[in-house]
């Protein structure tokens, strides 16, 4: 039996390069999935005597504001993936934000949403 070398390297190479057994290994073409928004849910519970009627304010990276009650939950989405921080502010007097305090971090993934809680104690 004859192997015709000419032909099978005409039909292999072609064919080879299509299913990627060679060229280039490396994908230069970004995932649509890795740039997808991302968003935050807030959660604050407040516990103790003389809760504070008019809730608290929550602010992203000092340009986005919404209220939320004492014991609530507020969210902000179509973050681009990143780092942020918010704030919990508008707290009354006599009460006070837990540890680690009113200013936290958190970083918003592609397509996820981040979970930041907040704990309040009123007297």
């Amino acid at each position: 039996m004859h192997i015709d070398t000419p032909r099978v390297a005409r039909i292999a190479l072609p064919l080879l390069a299509a299913l990627g057994c060679i060229g280039p290994t490396e994908q230069t073409i970004p995932e649509e999935r890795d740039t997808l928004p991302g968003a935050v849910q807030v959660t604050v519970s407040t516990t103790g005597d003389n809760l504070d009627p008019n809730g608290y304010l929550v602010t992203i990276d000092e340009s986005m504001s919404e209220p939320v009650g004492v014991n609530g939950s507020v969210g902000f989405g179509s973050l681009a993936p990143g780092s942020y921080q918010v704030i919990l502010s508008e707290v009354a007097s006599n009460c006070a934000v837990e540890a680690p305090g009113s200013m936290r971090s958190f970083t918003v993934l592609s397509g996820a949403t981040a979970a930041v809680s907040y704990g309040v104690v009123c007297s």
